[in-house]
């Protein structure tokens, strides 16, 4: 881990020694909370711990900016599932879609944005991205965030007008995280902010070596897989706190990571989860029984953190101690996220079925099959699920 000095070290070091009357130091507004709460209200303020979670709503990937992947407030189906609407697109899915205010949004390789009525499965709208959509879409405030290869557009989350479309220089390589008023992507060599009223574009931080996965964003920082790094920026100066590397050289990209209490947690392609403190980027542990890449981003919630293995595995960990909890096999490897709601863990498989198993024991509680490969995390909101697959469809599921 190497470590950088920075106006945050610099505030924090001062309120160490305020005693000591160093009045200069007093009257910063670092004051942010870095609390655990995953739950909040409003919109996302700098630091990435409020947002515009409601129960009936799951406005992006994870749920919220420190892609925690649990929904406090919400339920999900508890027995056995049927199909209560399906929608086809022309193309395969592989982003996980996002719900707020009774529409679903998900993006197709068939180059559409879809906007569906979770009660009734409608088409309400479709929006022609000119490319396929690989990205997850985020929903606040009434525009929806989505992207295409090179393109980021915002739409008119009610009608689908386009706001304002900006083409990134060097692409896309994760999805959106709306924080304050700005929007966060990578591009491969650096975390940029757009205007989420204008687009305008600013270079946040250059990362230089390959930032490939979508940050996490807790008390005012960003968490970056930068190849074999995990780094954490500043986003008020864009300076790094500090930097994790791998090891082995082993890629901290394939994974998008969460942050929860303090600490980040991140997949590997050297088949590990690793728990960073976030405050200072040393490793607290790591978890070796995954025998294939993690792909899979974690979820996070009570003390465990849950995630998918390219070995076909779901594992609970214990967050304090990485300790296994659990273990369930499915029938292919796993690159979803899992959803967290209710007490119950919800994830997608290679195998193209839809598990929900008890998060404390990892017992199945009930599986649906799909026709195709789900790569993409389900959205658990008041007792239904939905999920996309490969299979060119929009599942919405619920209690028989």
């Amino acid at each position: 881990m190497e470590r950088t000095t920075s106006r945050r070290h610099w505030l924090a070091a001062c309120a160490s020694t305020a005693a000591a009357g160093l009045a200069g130091c007093l009257g910063s507004d670092d004051d942010r909370d870095s609390s655990g709460d995953t739950s909040g209200s409003g919109l996302l303020g700098i630091g990435g711990d409020d947002t515009l979670v409601t129960p009936d709503s799951w406005p992006m990937y994870g749920v919220d900016a420190r892609n925690t992947g649990h929904h406090p407030d919400t339920t999900g189906p508890k027995d056995d599932v049927t199909v209560r609407w399906t929608v086809e697109a022309d193309d395969s899915f592989e982003t996980s879609p996002a719900v707020v205010d009774g529409t679903l949004y998900a993006g197709s390789h068939d180059n559409y944005l879809y906007a569906i009525d979770v009660e009734t499965g409608e088409t309400e709208w479709r929006a022609d991205l000119g490319t396929l959509v690989r990205y997850n879409p985020a929903v606040v405030d009434g525009t929806v965030y989505n992207g295409a290869h090179t393109d980021m557009y915002a739409l008119e989350a009610d009608s689908g007008d386009e706001l304002w479309h900006e083409q990134l220089e060097r692409g896309r390589w994760g999805h959106a995280v709306p924080v304050g008023s700005d929007v966060y992507v990578t591009d491969g060599y650096s975390l940029i902010s757009l205007g989420g009223e204008t687009g305008d574009q600013n270079q946040v931080a250059g990362l230089h070596d390959g930032a490939s996965a979508a940050p996490a964003v807790a008390d005012g920082l960003a968490f970056v897989g930068t190849w074999d790094q995990l780094r954490a920026i500043d986003l008020e100066t864009g300076e790094e706190e500090w930097r994790f590397k791998n090891e082995d050289e082993e890629r901290m990209t394939v994974s998008d990571p969460a942050v929860v209490d303090g600490t980040v947690y991140v997949g590997s392609s050297d088949h590990n989860l690793y728990a960073i403190d976030a405050d200072t980027g040393d490793e607290k542990w790591r978890f070796e029984e995954s025998s294939d890449t993690i792909y899979s981003s974690p979820s996070v919630t009570g003390g465990s953190v849950y995630i998918g293995s390219s070995d076909n595995y779901i594992y609970s960990v214990d967050a304090n101690t990485g300790e296994k909890q659990w273990e369930y096999e499915t029938g292919l490897g796993i690159r979803a996220k899992p959803a967290i709601v209710d007490d119950t863990l919800y994830i997608g498989s290679g195998d193209g079925s839809i598990y929900a198993l008890d998060q404390e024991t990892g017992n199945q509680i009930w599986t649906f099959k799909t026709e195709g490969i789900v790569w993409s995390g389900p959205v658990v909101l008041n007792k239904s699920v939905y999920v996309t697959s490969n299979d060119g469809n929009i599942y919405a599921l619920e209690e028989v």
